[in-house]
C-alpha cells in the first residue's frame, strides 16, 4: 500500500511539518526539540500546563476534523485552536506560516463536512413518544434519525448538540407536553425529565380512597 502524499510540506531546520488531506503532523528538531524536552524536565509545573501537547512532538499528529480554527497570532506565529478552548502555537512564521494557515483553512472544512457526528436523545419517562420524535426530527433535521431503546440516534455532520437540545424542545411544546415534561442538555446528551410535581400529583391520586 503506497503512503499518503502530503498536500504541503515545510522543512526547516528547527521543525518538519507535513500536511496531508486530513492530518497535520508537526515535528521539532534539532537544538529547539532539545530546549523544550529540557524546560519540561526542569520545570514541572511546565510539564503539566504544556506537557501534554508539547511532549508529544515528536511528532504530533493532529487530525484536521478535530480542529476547531487556524490563524496567525499577533506575534506573526500560527495557532492552532482544539476543542476544551486548547490551543497549539507552531513556532512557524512569515510565508511558510502564511502557507499552511491558507492551505488548512482549504481543507478543515471539508474534514468537518464529511465527518458524521452521533448525537442522542434520552427520552426517560415520554419512551412513548419515541416514534413520534423520530418521525418529526426527520422532517426537521439532515442526516440519519434512528432509535434504540428509550434513546433517539442523531447522525448529522453540522448539528450541535445545543440546536438538537432546542428541536427537543419544541417537540415537547407541539405534544403539548411542556406542563409535564422538560428538556436539558447534559454533556452531549439530550434529556428529557419530568415534573417531579407531576409525579407527586399522580401518586396523592393512586392513593386517594374515595369515602
Amino acid at each position: 500500500m503506497s503512503e499518503a502524499i502530503p498536500v504541503l510540506e515545510v522543512d526547516r531546520p528547527h521543525i518538519t511539518i507535513m500536511l496531508y488531506e486530513n492530518l497535520l503532523k508537526i515535528d521539532l528538531k534539532g537544538s529547539f526539540k532539545n530546549e523544550i524536552e529540557e524546560a519540561l524536565e526542569n520545570k514541572p509545573v511546565l510539564k503539566e500546563t504544556i506537557g501534554s501537547v508539547l511532549s508529544i512532538f515528536v511528532p504530533l499528529h493532529i487530525r484536521l476534523s478535530d480542529i476547531d480554527s487556524v490563524h496567525m497570532d499577533e506575534t506573526g506565529k500560527l495557532k492552532i485552536n482544539l476543542p476544551l478552548h486548547r490551543n497549539i502555537v507552531i513556532p512557524l512564521e512569515g510565508k511558510d506560516a502564511e502557507r499552511l494557515v491558507n492551505k488548512l483553512n482549504q481543507l478543515i472544512p471539508k474534514t468537518h463536512a464529511g465527518e458524521k457526528r452521533q448525537l442522542k436523545v434520552d427520552l426517560g419517562e415520554l419512551k412513548n413518544k419515541k416514534e413520534s420524535l423520530v418521525s418529526y426530527l426527520r422532517t426537521k433535521l439532515e442526516g440519519s434519525v434512528t432509535s434504540s431503546g428509550r434513546e433517539v440516534i442523531v447522525n448529522s455532520g453540522n448539528l450541535s448538540a445545543k440546536e438538537l437540545e432546542k428541536k427537543v424542545n419544541k417537540f415537547v411544546y407541539s405534544q403539548e407536553l411542556n406542563n409535564k415534561y422538560w428538556v436539558a442538555l447534559e454533556g452531549e446528551v439530550v434529556k428529557v425529565h419530568k415534573f417531579k410535581h407531576h409525579e407527586e400529583k399522580r401518586k396523592r391520586r393512586k392513593d386517594y380512597v374515595p369515602i
